[in-house]
């Protein structure tokens, strides 16, 4: 479904960008379009002595971005996630995947902690509340 795509697609970002901030051993951050999650999302990294622009041959050096997606919402109220060298995220994360009238089964959470690792459920896991 679109809603399982797109909360892929959010935790797939989420552990790139650790991922990249790791190996280059810089920020690397994931940041909104304007607008808001649901129109997508870039990962940067700024640092000048490891993410050159292969093109422009300066910073800052786009790593992935994300397409808005039609039908669907996304919610989170981190104006943008950072990780550090050690894969640590600078703020405590969730988002809310839903499509509107659709049943509570369909929507998927993602979450994030300051260990930088993302979980994805589904919003009615037993133990689990959707933030």
């Amino acid at each position: 479904t679109r809603v399982k795509s797109a909360s892929f697609d959010v935790f797939s970002s989420l552990t790139q960008a650790r991922s990249e901030a790791i190996t280059r051993n810089t920020t690397v951050t994931v940041t909104p379009a304007g607008g808001g999650w649901v129109n997508g999302w870039t990962i940067t990294c700024a640092d000048a002595t490891v993410c050159v622009d292969p093109v422009t041959l300066a910073p800052p050096l786009v790593i992935r971005r994300q397409d808005a997606y039609e039908g669907i919402t996304i919610t989170n109220a981190a104006a943008s996630i950072s990780y550090s060298g050690m894969g640590r995220a600078n703020v405590a994360a969730s988002f809310t995947i839903d499509a509107p009238g659709a049943s509570d089964r369909n929507k998927r959470c993602v979450t994030l902690d300051l260990s930088g690792r993302p979980v994805t459920k589904p919003a009615i896991t037993t133990g689990f509340t959707c933030p």
